[in-house]
């Protein structure tokens, strides 16, 4: 919808999306700055102000991105002072089990348990009263979410319960490193996504000759 009306409006909205942002290959899937541009503010604004006919079903998308956009902007503070510079109270740290931000997860939470049901057949979903599909998330994105909501929330309940730390940053819990090192795996193996055992173990030994040789290097006696 609203790439039509971005070839027509003057005025243009949800500026974040393009073909490539709707119609992304499996590769592309997995790149993150795709996927954020999906749940970007202007697209949550622009469902606002065209709901038309199907403000329902609009209204209805425009909460999703709202509520995904939330949770990644708990999740990914890494900066104590972020919530200050943003003005926005969902990206301060977390300080407290009474914050907006914990009970937003533990909300969250409830809602991705809830969505266990949607794996039931569609008959067994109508004898049980429940509605259908449509519009909820594959099994393989609920999961993911739903264990890294409980897995973030059991981090924070340990935390608070064994030490009294002025802040905690969800941020920092995360993979950025092990990515990091994945990719320059594929990178060394051809630039393949998948890659065998032996294209890895092959790649740590050079990453371990390259690090001895920097090393010795450094220390300032290559013999």
């Amino acid at each position: 919808m609203f790439m039509k009306q971005k070839k027509s409006n003057l005025i243009k909205n949800a500026l974040k999306l393009s073909q490539k942002v709707l119609y992304t290959t499996s590769f592309e899937k997995q790149n993150v700055l795709l996927a954020l541009n999906i749940i970007h503010e202007s697209n949550s604004a622009a469902l606002a102000h065209g709901a038309g006919e199907k403000g329902k079903y609009t209204m209805g998308t425009k909460e999703s991105i709202h509520q995904f956009l939330k949770w990644w902007n708990i999740v990914n503070v890494k900066n104590s002072e972020k919530g200050k510079r943003l003005k926005n109270p969902i990206c301060d740290p977390i300080r407290s089990k009474d914050q907006m931000s914990m009970v937003f997860l533990k909300k969250c939470y409830v809602w991705l348990v809830s969505l266990n049901k949607s794996a039931l057949p569609l008959k067994k979903r109508k004898d049980e009263g429940l509605p259908g599909r449509d519009g909820n998330l594959s099994k393989e994105t609920q999961f993911t979410l739903q264990f890294t909501t409980k897995s973030l929330r059991d981090i924070l309940n340990h935390i608070f319960k064994e030490y009294t730390p002025e802040y905690i940053l969800l941020g920092k819990f995360q993979t950025d490193s092990l990515d990091a090192r994945n990719g320059q795996y594929r990178q060394m193996s051809g630039g393949n996504y998948y890659v065998s055992c032996l294209q890895i173990f092959e790649s740590v030994k050079k990453i371990k000759i390259v690090d001895w040789i920097n090393w010795i290097i450094k220390k300032g006696s290559f013999t």
